[in-house]
């Protein structure tokens, strides 16, 4: 082979080595197809599709009106939870454990979140360990706190993830069911007040006392004890008598 020819041969080798090279290096990576997302914008939009939930400051609440109190005292034999009239800023919440047997069991809140204007209250529920000395009389453990939100939704539950129920809502549905009440008329002797929501009373013709919650008297009186009394009252869903009415007899 001539040198010309050699020369002519590497000169279009390198021809066509720059020719592969270049095109490669021209060419663009593809766009991704129509609906195909990347892994980054995926993400992205994961982020903005969860929810916000926020801490709710909160502080508990002493010292209540005399009013205020009476209020409280009527609901709390429930187990649930009611909104007191709060603040423009704030919402003032009482949650209640219900009646409890006797001394050493208390509700403390433990958390509150807010989530898409729905507030979640997490209450800590505790009872007396074996041995503790405690009063023996009916008690009714409840706590009132200050909630920092202007929401009208929530939520309560215990650690254990128990739910509490709305005793605003559960007295409305008591009203609505108030002319199906089964009334009974009796007479007899009052031997005293229990405790803020109940009385004692031994009626004509029974052999012991019986106890009587007193929340629907309004504007509720106790009489001396010994005092003879015509009573109406009805039997709740938990088997407790409900006075509607009580006069003391001349």
């Amino acid at each position: 082979m001539t040198t010309s020819k050699r020369i002519l041969l590497l000169v279009l080798a390198g021809v066509l080595a720059f020719s592969f090279m270049t095109g490669c290096n021209n060419k663009k990576a593809e766009p991704p197809k129509e609906n195909e997302q990347t892994e980054e914008t995926q993400d992205s939009e994961k982020a903005e599709e969860a929810p916000e939930v926020v801490e709710v400051d909160f502080e508990e609440v002493g010292g209540l009106d005399e009013e205020t109190q009476k209020i409280i005292d009527e609901k709390v034999a429930e187990r649930g939870y009611f909104v007191l009239n709060g603040e423009d800023d704030a919402v003032i919440m009482v949650v209640s454990s219900g009646e409890k047997p006797s001394g050493g069991y208390d509700i403390k809140v433990k958390a509150v979140t807010e989530e898409e204007g729905v507030v979640k209250v997490e209450v800590g529920e505790t009872e007396p360990a074996e041995g503790d000395v405690v009063t023996d009389a009916l008690t009714y453990p409840y706590t009132v706190v200050k909630l920092d939100t202007t929401a009208s939704e929530f939520v309560v539950v215990n650690t254990n993830g128990e739910e509490f129920a709305n005793l605003d809502e559960a007295t409305e549905e008591t009203e609505g069911e108030e002319e199906n009440k089964d009334v009974v008329e009796a007479e007899g002797t009052l031997n005293g007040q229990i405790d803020n929501n109940s009385v004692e009373i031994l009626l004509d013709g029974e052999e012991e006392p019986q106890a009587f919650r007193i929340e629907e008297l309004d504007g509720f009186t106790v009489p001396e004890d010994g005092s003879k009394v015509s009573i109406s009252y009805y039997v709740n869903e938990e088997g407790q008598n409900v006075l509607l009415t009580l006069e003391v007899d001349e």
